[in-house]
């Protein structure tokens, strides 16, 4: 299969498409090269190639992939001797009224984004808890920087689930979402790891709430996050360099010849004999036909192959730094999973970005379950279930994606190419090249369903939604809903939690977090509320006080330079961080621009820190105090430093003191 070539030109696998007319083998290269299939179709009507790399059939007439729902139907096709007739395929959307069964319109090369947002809507935690879980009019109340990403999801994923349109459109969430990350604006063509990425770590930090001091967990962590091993051994000592990493994807490589071979027998114990799958039947149509054309292929890369490639140990081509040998020795790599991910998002390396740049079209086995048992640092069973994927056809420049899922109401497999859905069976499924794979820890104890009793305790909403729908649901944890009266912070509302009896409430906090005491009680916080609301109209005022200060003309004085790790924590204290946890600053803090009572080098204006005129100075420091001031003629901080002649005399006007007066005794410093 390796020496197939276009017969017009030297282009080679993958981009080879072989006719499939009766008496005619033709082989020309396809639309993203010189497009000779294209002008063999042109001369003599011969629509319909395989790739004999990806074994996809197209139809050029059609312009679409035509799929094998029987042996009949494919020998229609290949007997015809009019093959000018379109194939009839209707072109209607299918399967309206089937709930998660909808399309999403193209908005202009979004077939990356479509293909994402119906892997995620397919992913039942995830589903529900932007359908059932979130309260948008909190979220609105709490003035979220990326409010309308979530607020557009939710009304999209509301549309997919509890629609019945055959199609709806994504402009909504497009919009707020390329708002949000200008990346993404215009008509050129994106990738959907690359959007998956951004997307999901956007929505972490928006989601994301503090569980212990400095640790943070969100929809997204609590789903997709896991943590990975990295451990070096160096070759002549023996010692170990360790370092643990999060991650959201795991992205394999494609594995070549060689390398399988050098751990056949160790991917013979990893994966079960039931795991092998057959892609055709020796009696299909297809296969017969393909037969004549090709030698027998050899066996199938596997995602096992792609796994063990990425964790076995191997030799590092550079040396690495031994604090053991105090030097540079050879060392070698090997890779383990600390924590399995409740959804493994595996993404094969299809893509390589060179001088040209190549897309690598191998067909990778991929099974329906899969044990990651020998990728883990503990050997315990840790079983996933297939639930999505995304293909991408096409080459590195260009191209078309298109999702397949598995519905969790009825079980059945869909495909989703923009607006268009259908059914398809797993078989056809299997035969698909897939670019990223979407599995889902199995569940493998059954659960009790919640349920309300006499006596009434109370579990975090958020976390009966992990309850219903994860393997690990992680510990309960309510204490960030809670304040120091143990009531319901301010702008939390009473769904929040779900009354379940007292005693199942009991049994579930000693398998799942015995740290964690029930609650029996949840209501309001008086007390918080009013404290809340004098916050709030604090940042109001001290707002409203600076900016005035800064717009005084004309500016006379020197600059106050102040680092912008503290002015950051000032500007979301009183600009757009309306939440229940927020606190005044602590004071002005300049320490981390100075090193050994020196400025610190490499510092850049805009990213280290920022200057404030003479008047926003005094005015915080009134507020905040601290320091140590860095005053300057020029917003430079290595410049000279300014005299202190020029600042001798105040420059706050009684009214401006009288605003301060005001500003702290509305509601004083934390």
């Amino acid at each position: 299969m390796g020496d197939l070539y276009c017969e017009k030109c030297s282009v080679g696998l993958p981009n080879i498409w072989i006719c499939l007319h009766d008496t005619c083998t033709f082989r020309g290269c396809g639309r993203y090269q010189n497009k000779h299939a294209q002008q063999h179709y042109s001369s003599l009507k011969h629509s319909v190639f395989i790739n004999p790399k990806t074994l996809l059939i197209w139809c050029l007439e059609c312009d679409q992939e035509i799929i094998e729902d029987s042996s009949m139907a494919l020998r229609s096709i290949f007997a015809s001797n009019n093959t000018s007739k379109k194939p009839e395929i209707d072109q209607k959307p299918k399967y309206k009224g089937i709930r998660g069964v909808i399309g999403l319109k193209n908005l202009g090369n979004t077939c990356f984004m479509n293909s994402s947002l119906q892997c995620l809507s397919n992913i039942r935690a995830f589903q529900r808890y932007f359908l059932k879980t979130i309260d948008i009019e909190e979220l609105k109340a709490q003035e979220l920087a990326e409010f309308d990403i979530i607020k557009t999801l939710s009304e999209l994923f509301n549309s997919i689930w509890n629609g019945d349109a055959a199609q709806v459109s994504p402009k909504d969430f497009w919009d707020a979402f390329r708002k949000s990350c200008p990346f993404f604006k215009g008509m050129a063509q994106h990738d959907s790891q690359e959007f998956l990425r951004i997307f999901l770590d956007k929505l972490h930090d928006e989601l994301k709430f503090e569980y212990q001091i400095g640790k943070y967990r969100s929809i997204v962590s609590d789903i997709f996050r896991s943590e990975m091993q990295n451990k070096i051994t160096c070759k002549i000592c023996g010692n170990h360099t360790v370092k643990d990493e999060e991650f959201y994807d795991l992205s394999v490589s494609i594995p070549t010849a060689e390398d399988i071979e050098s751990y056949k027998e160790i991917s013979k114990e990893v994966r079960s004999p039931q795991e092998r799958v057959t892609l055709y039947s020796e009696k299909s149509t297809l296969w017969s036909k393909i037969q004549q054309i090709f030698t027998e292929s050899k066996d199938v890369v596997s995602i096992y192959d792609c796994l063990l490639n990425f964790c076995l140990p191997e030799e590092l081509r550079q040396k690495f730094e031994c604090l053991n040998c105090g030097e540079k020795t050879p060392s070698r790599r090997e890779v383990k999973i600390l924590k399995p991910p409740n959804a493994l998002m595996l993404v094969i390396k299809r893509f390589k970005y060179n001088k040209a740049g190549m897309k690598i079209s191998t067909y990778v086995q991929f099974p329906m379950t899969i044990d990651l048992r020998f990728f883990l640092s503990r050997n315990t069973s840790c079983q996933y279930q297939l639930t999505g994927m995304i293909q991408h056809m096409g080459g590195v420049n260009g191209g078309h994606y298109v999702s397949y899922c598995k519905n969790f109401k009825n079980n059945n497999w869909y495909e989703y190419d923009d607006s268009r859905t259908r059914q398809i069976t797993e078989q056809q499924l299997l035969e698909k090249e897939a670019y990223i794979l979407f599995y889902q820890r199995q569940i493998l104890e059954p659960r009790e369903k919640l349920k309300k009793g006499q006596k009434k305790a109370y579990l975090p909403s958020y976390w009966c939604n992990l309850y219903r729908t994860l393997s690990d649901p992680g510990p309960i944890i309510s204490k960030y809903l809670l304040c120091g009266h143990g009531m319901l912070k301010p702008l939390f509302s009473l769904s929040q939690f779900t009354e379940i009896a007292s005693s199942q409430a009991e049994e579930i906090r000693e398998k799942f977090s015995q740290d964690c005491g029930i609650i029996e009680k949840v209501g309001e916080c008086e007390s918080c509320i009013v404290s809340f609301a004098e916050l709030n109209i604090r940042t109001e005022l001290e707002l409203e006080l600076i900016k005035e200060l800064n717009e005084i003309t004309p500016f006379e004085g020197p600059w106050y330079l102040i680092s912008i790790t503290w002015l950051n924590h000032w500007k979301s204290f009183c600009c757009h961080e309306s939440s229940s946890e927020k606190r005044t600053p602590m004071a002005i803090d300049n320490n981390g621009l100075f090193l050994d009572g020196k400025i610190r080098k490499g510092l850049e204006k805009g990213k280290d820190y920022r200057g404030v005129n003479r008047h926003v100075w005094e005015a915080l420091l009134k507020l905040y105090k601290g320091g140590p001031e860095i005053r300057r003629l020029e917003v430079d901080i290595y410049a000279d430093p300014a005299p202190d002649i020029i600042c001798s005399t105040p420059s706050l006007t009684a009214e401006h003191m009288g605003k301060l007066r005001v500003i702290q005794s509305t509601y004083p410093n934390s």
